[in-house]
């Protein structure tokens, strides 16, 4: 068998489908399973999973389709929020037999007889909807198929211990990450209130590790160099992970590096405003998502990109007026779990 999976989006759209790549390699074990992904850092989630067949392409175009024809795709799954009329009409010119998708608002009646299968619409996470895309297969989901787990190769995890013992870390560690892409900026506590919660934990013995990823070298001028306060940028992805992995809970706006922390099984505290906190908060139970509840939350449609600060008639009060004491409460709640 085989079976084409269309590009997921960013990183965290990459790690939330996870877990239904882990479960189809299960339930198909001699299937060779081929991930297409344009040059975008979340490409590297994959590399390490040996199962897959990762091809990075810049775009998807239909000349690359007609190419893929020889492979004679058995199935094409469609994931999460990256669908749409475009990618079935790719599945179809790819000569994929099945094609299963969400049902997206860009179908219509109409439009139906380009699918194989549709799953239903739901309010839910989007590791779950993921994995609605097995049902059609006949496959059974269970709870413990939807854990996020990235797999890490031995030698980046001894770097990370190596940064510990370099920098003399231990005792308890909290991960923060501040930022988001620059282009998602609305989904961005403020940096004082950060600053304010650090300087609580550094009152309270922590050490800290702040977080910065591509595009928030600004970002970066708003956070001082303290002791037991550490900056952390220019990682690549497999090395913020494995440090990550070391830390002992991990807060942090909705963004690809809060699900990097779930998948390395850290405690997380996700801070959401405008975005839609059903579908992408820390998915787990051992995970804690803070959010306020205007009226007018969540904004964020996920059809229309870069629309939110442009429309926000609140100056992103969601976000911006979440509590420290909220925060610095959810952090005590999960210490007293240990």
């Amino acid at each position: 068998m085989k079976i084409l999976i269309l590009p997921m989006g960013g990183i965290g759209n990459m790690l939330m489908f996870l877990p239904t790549l882990e479960k189809l390699h299960k339930e198909f074990p001699e299937a060779k399973i081929t991930v297409i992904s344009d040059e975008d850092p979340a490409r590297y989630v994959l590399e390490n999973i040996s199962y897959i067949n990762l091809i990075v392409y810049q775009k998807l175009l239909w000349s690359f389709a007609l190419k893929l024809r020889k492979e004679n795709f058995d199935i094409c799954l469609l994931p999460y929020l990256s669908g749409g009329i475009r990618k079935v009409l790719f599945a179809k010119l790819a000569g994929c037999k099945k094609i299963i998708s969400h049902p997206y608002f860009l179908f219509n009646e109409k439009s139906n007889f380009l699918l194989y299968s549709k799953t239903d619409e739901k309010k839910q996470h989007d590791v779950e909807s993921n994995l609605d895309l097995l049902k059609p297969l006949g496959i059974k989901i269970i709870n413990k198929d939807k854990k996020i787990k990235m797999p890490l190769p031995k030698n980046e995890l001894t770097k990370a211990m190596q940064f510990f013992q370099k920098n003399k870390i231990k005792g308890k560690i909290i991960g923060i990450h501040p930022g988001s892409t620059p282009s998602t900026s609305y989904k961005r506590w403020p940096a004082n209130k950060y600053l304010e919660i650090i300087k609580t934990l550094l009152k309270n013995k922590y050490t800290i590790l702040v977080f910065f990823g591509p595009g928030e070298e600004e970002l970066i001028k708003e956070f001082p160099k303290k002791s037991r306060l550490f900056l952390v940028a220019k990682k690549t992805l497999n090395e913020t992970a494995a440090l990550i992995s070391k830390c002992n809970l991990f807060l942090s706006n909705d963004s690809g590096l809060m699900h990097l922390a779930v998948s390395q099984n850290v405690p997380t505290i996700g801070l959401f405003g405008p975005t839609i906190f059903w579908r992408t908060s820390p998915y787990g139970a051992q995970n804690i998502t803070l959010k306020t509840n205007f009226p007018c939350v969540p904004c964020y449609n996920p059809y229309k990109f870069n629309l939110v600060e442009q429309n926000c008639q609140r100056n992103l009060i969601c976000i911006k007026s979440i509590p420290i004491k909220r925060v610095e409460e959810s952090i005590k709640k999960i210490e007293k779990r240990k």
